[in-house]
């Protein structure tokens, strides 16, 4: 991320879209950006697609936009920011995640952002439409979880140091992060963890880990390296430290959902309680061709 004059923000018609337009808010005031609102209506498509009476599919099809849009006019009156540009636009199609990534297409923000999945057993959980919309989507993406963040926010980049397949992971969290840390005047710490390794290995990458910090101006003392299962030591660490964020990479390039994560995001984004900032670390154009040669693969041999 190395501008966020666009946001692409995603309301699902719930009560968590107010939280969500008002944090989008802050970021645009802060970096000058403008909003775009946007919302799907798959409910009402899917009953529209099976409707036998074709003649009013249209009629209907209009209506349900235009009852979208009021939604959406009425949530933007309701975070006042006169100093901030925010449009509105809705579509009605079935496939929500498609639609979103048609208007990614169309607007081409620099963020998105979503709220996560509704609570589940007393928190947030991700659903498979918001993993879906981790793979498609072509920009960073920001989901939420309700809460606002501090007077003075904690961010964390949670990088992996090991993974051969996207050696520049790295380095797109942590300079993801520090852009966003930096214009919010928030604290910014590094966290990496690994499983039982020997000395050697261990050394290697604290110097690394190091390197990458003092490069991004991340004071030593906000380095951490952690030892443990990556599953349960995260997210302990981070509920720990009460963070407000939590910048993690992601892998795109992979068909099935248990693989297009990166390695350190899969359960640990799932049992974070804070916002996500998962980070892009290869190009847009590449995304493109591997969602449609997954969209593809999928269409002729199913999931």
């Amino acid at each position: 991320m190395d501008k966020l004059t666009s946001i692409l923000v995603v309301a699902d018609r719930s009560p968590a879209d107010h939280g969500l337009l008002a944090k989008a808010v802050e970021l645009a005031r802060i970096f000058g950006g403008t909003i775009e609102l946007y919302t799907c209506d798959s409910e009402h498509a899917a009953d529209l697609g099976r409707a036998y009476d074709t003649a009013g599919v249209e009629k209907e099809w209009l209506e349900r936009v235009w009852e979208r849009r009021g939604y959406l006019e009425a949530l933007r009156e309701s975070v006042p920011a006169p100093d901030v540009r925010v449009f509105v636009d809705c579509m009605c199609e079935v496939r929500a995640n498609h639609a979103i990534a048609k208007k990614i297409a169309a607007c081409h923000p620099d963020l998105v952002m979503k709220s996560a999945s509704a609570a589940r057993a007393g928190r947030f959980a991700l659903n498979t439409r918001d993993w879906e919309l981790m793979r498609i989507c072509t920009v960073d993406l920001m989901l939420t979880r309700g809460r606002r963040w501090k007077e003075r926010a904690r961010f964390a980049a949670m990088v992996d140091m090991l993974d051969p397949e996207t050696p520049s992971a790295a380095k797109a969290v942590m300079h993801a992060a520090e852009y966003l840390a930096v214009a919010c005047g928030a604290d910014l710490d590094v966290v990496y963890c690994e499983r039982e390794v020997s000395a050697s290995d261990h050394g290697l990458r604290a110097q690394e880990l190091a390197g990458l910090a003092r490069e991004h101006q991340v004071n030593p003392e906000r380095v951490h390296i952690l030892t443990g299962e990556p599953d349960d030591v995260l997210p302990a660490f981070a509920s720990k430290n009460d963070y407000d964020v939590v910048a993690l990479g992601t892998l795109t390039h992979r068909r099935r959902l248990a693989n297009l994560m990166g390695r350190l995001t899969g359960r640990v984004a799932d049992a974070l309680d804070c916002d996500l900032l998962l980070v892009r670390s290869e190009e847009p154009a590449a995304l493109v061709q591997a969602n449609s040669a997954n969209a593809l693969w999928q269409g002729i041999f199913g999931d």
